[in-house]
């Protein structure tokens, strides 16, 4: 377990897409079948991407805003930018860097990094953030996102009626607060969630 004395969060923004996706009017499954499934997962609706009109990068700035605005942070003042996800816009740049630039935070004395996680990795990076302000950085804008949709298979009905797209901002400031955080790896199931395809060539040929 790791205990911090500094930091705390000062903001959290969640943005969802803008297409809905209601699970009762879904077509490609039966009333019955549906009916139970909703029933038994508690999902009635969902947010995902409308690619034609928008990108996770959108949805990025969007929460950065609106977190800026609340907290009327001069951008100077912060001091890192992680960004965690499994679903790139890009091979590169890292998202991130992208977000700095865009922001247009300070370049000098900045953090700037992605982190290639998924369920576990909001908690992931908040860790991350903790370590960095336990060691003297003064704020930081922790984001986590994935467009799960785009791996989803849309005709399995363990999948099809579950995920959502959405990102989240999180900013956390140097502030006296005691945090905890325990972890557990369960490595032996990563068949589990593995979306072999679109990892470069090795990966590919493994499918």
């Amino acid at each position: 377990m790791q205990k911090f004395h500094q930091g705390s969060i000062a903001h959290i923004c969640s943005i969802v897409p803008s297409k809905k996706i209601v699970n009762s009017q879904m077509d490609n499954f039966d009333e019955k079948d549906k009916k139970k499934i909703i029933k038994q997962i508690g999902v009635e609706q969902r947010y995902i991407l409308n690619k034609d009109k928008e990108k996770i990068s959108d949805l990025y700035l969007t929460a950065a805003d609106e977190t800026l605005k609340t907290l009327s942070w001069d951008k100077d003042s912060i001091d890192a930018i992680i960004v965690v996800s499994q679903s790139n816009e890009f091979r590169f740049p890292a998202m991130a860097y992208y977000l700095q630039g865009i922001l247009g935070l300070r370049k000098d004395n900045f953090l700037a990094f992605d982190v290639n996680l998924g369920c576990s990795g909001y908690v992931y990076g908040l860790n991350i953030a903790y370590n960095y302000i336990a060691n003297g950085l003064k704020r930081i804008l922790l984001f986590a996102g994935d467009t799960t949709n785009e791996v989803v298979d849309f005709n399995a009905r363990d999948t099809a009626f579950l995920f959502g797209d959405g990102v989240s901002c999180t900013a956390i400031e140097n502030k006296v607060c005691q945090s905890y955080f325990c972890f557990k790896t369960l490595g032996e199931g990563y068949d589990c969630i593995m979306a072999p395809y679109g990892g470069g060539v090795y990966a590919n040929e493994r499918g």
